[in-house]
């Protein structure tokens, strides 16, 4: 049951994607948007996710938008793993998001909580934590996944996600409100 959203508006055809059944009956999520955008582009998205049980799809839009940071910081991995694992410290740096009540005192795997800034919500659910790395799923204002991978004195961020916010300056932003507040701490 795959939709054809060629010449839904002047200029927009060859941006725009058959999309096939989803994940009830065909490829997935990932599967469709690498199918439609290829790597390394960026588009306008829409992909349409079934829901069987309310006989209604939701429509997505945004921007598919690719991002690979890597910067150096006088902090140690330990520090850094601190930082981004634990709710305590990355609600300080991350400030003004506000994050779901009640956090554990560490992220681990599963772990399911909302982060907000004004009208934006994005909802993260943690895929892997390790002592070098942090996976987190993204939904709601962002669809698709943010890594962190870290060592003694940097940080490398990967996001990938469909929305219309610009995830490569929220990004740029994020790494350097680490590294000022890991320089402050080292400080303290």
């Amino acid at each position: 049951m795959g939709r054809d959203w060629a010449g839904i508006g002047p200029g927009l055809g060859s941006g725009w994607a058959k999309l096939g059944e989803g994940q009830y009956g065909g490829d997935n999520g990932s599967d469709r948007a690498a199918a439609a955008f290829g790597k390394n582009q960026r588009r306008i998205a829409l992909l349409i996710s079934p829901l069987p049980t309310l006989g209604v799809d939701l429509a997505m839009f945004g921007i598919f938008q690719q991002s690979s940071l890597r910067i150096e910081m006088a902090a140690s991995a330990t520090a850094i793993r601190d930082s981004l694992i634990r709710p305590a410290q990355f609600q300080q740096w991350l400030q003004p998001q506000q994050f779901s009540a009640g956090l554990p005192e560490t992220l681990s795997q599963g772990l399911v909580f909302t982060s907000q800034l004004g009208p934006i919500t994005v909802q993260h659910v943690v895929d892997r934590v390790e002592s070098d790395c942090l996976r987190l799923l993204l939904s709601q204002g962002v669809d698709g996944f943010h890594e962190w991978y870290w060592g003694d004195g940097w940080v490398q961020s990967r996001l990938e996600g469909i929305s219309v916010l610009p995830l490569n300056l929220a990004q740029t932003l994020n790494l350097l409100r680490l590294r000022a507040y890991l320089s402050q701490a080292k400080a303290a």
